[in-house]
């Protein structure tokens, strides 16, 4: 799995901490099973856990919400990386999100 997919999966993981969405535990279960990767969900709940607090220090909760709303709201977890993109792109730009 690429660099890209597999930072968008592992961000998505903060779903759960933003309204009635999935939590990052179930996210990171639910990506590994569905999509087939190569990582743990250990691995998939650190690095969500890393993304959210870069999110917060850098004030940036209403693209955060934007971002977690659009993955929670994918029919699968696996096209997160292109339809949540425009989101993720401006978490990027404007909050400096260190994405892999």
């Amino acid at each position: 799995m690429n660099a890209r997919r597999w930072t968008i999966v592992l961000f998505t993981l903060v779903v759960g901490a933003v309204g009635c969405g999935r939590s990052p535990n179930q996210l990171c279960e639910d990506f590994v099973k569905e999509c087939g990767s190569e990582n743990s969900v250990a691995a998939c709940q650190a690095r969500a856990a890393t993304l959210e607090a870069e999110a917060q220090q850098d004030q940036c909760l209403q693209l955060w919400d934007q971002y977690v709303g659009c993955v929670d709201n994918l029919q699968s977890l696996c096209t997160a990386a292109d339809q949540c993109a425009s989101q993720r792109d401006d978490l990027a730009t404007y909050c400096h999100i260190h994405f892999m």
